[in-house]
């Protein structure tokens, strides 16, 4: 019942062992939107925005950088499984030296397009940005077929046998 602590006991002198989290895992308890409430080091949502980053040393364990959501008030996590949340900067390799994974665990790479960043697949391209939807650019090799940018639709498409519809004339 963290809820009902004021805020001269929301914190770490008051829950020496920490808490947890619905999941089980660390949390810490912190003063938010007038009430005491658990800062999770894997959901990030209820940390204030001055734990939001990983000079604090709270936020570290788990894979990702905290980040704070200017537009929603909200600390949140850029990782490769919530690429969503990966601010323009963060959407990079260097970022993600090892790559992502699409969804059937292909290589793939964070690019930034359309205001969030997405992950260009070297078998699904749909993502890939315009600029990178060619063979010199060295990112969409290792499958059959040619990247064609779709004019039409605004999207990467792979020309070859098995997709022929996408080929140009």
């Amino acid at each position: 019942e963290l809820h009902n602590c004021p805020e001269e006991l929301c914190n770490l002198e008051s829950f020496p062992e920490g808490l947890a989290d619905y999941e089980g895992n660390y949390a810490f308890p912190v003063w938010k939107q007038d009430s005491c409430q658990r800062c999770s080091v894997k959901d990030y949502y209820n940390c204030p925005e001055e734990l939001c980053n990983l000079e604090s040393g709270y936020l570290t364990g788990f894979d990702g950088v905290p980040v704070w959501n200017v537009q929603y008030d909200y600390c949140q996590r850029c990782a490769e499984n919530e690429l969503h949340n990966c601010p323009e900067e963060l959407c990079n390799l260097e970022s993600f030296p090892e790559g992502l994974a699409d969804y059937e665990g292909n290589y793939a790479f964070p690019v930034w397009k359309q205001d969030s960043c997405q992950r260009c697949s070297v078998k699904d391209y749909y993502n890939c940005p315009e600029e990178l939807c060619n063979l010199e650019s060295g990112y969409l090799t290792g499958f059959d077929g040619v990247p064609v940018w779709n004019v039409q639709y605004d999207y990467c498409q792979r020309c070859a046998e098995n997709e022929l519809h996408n080929c140009p004339e």
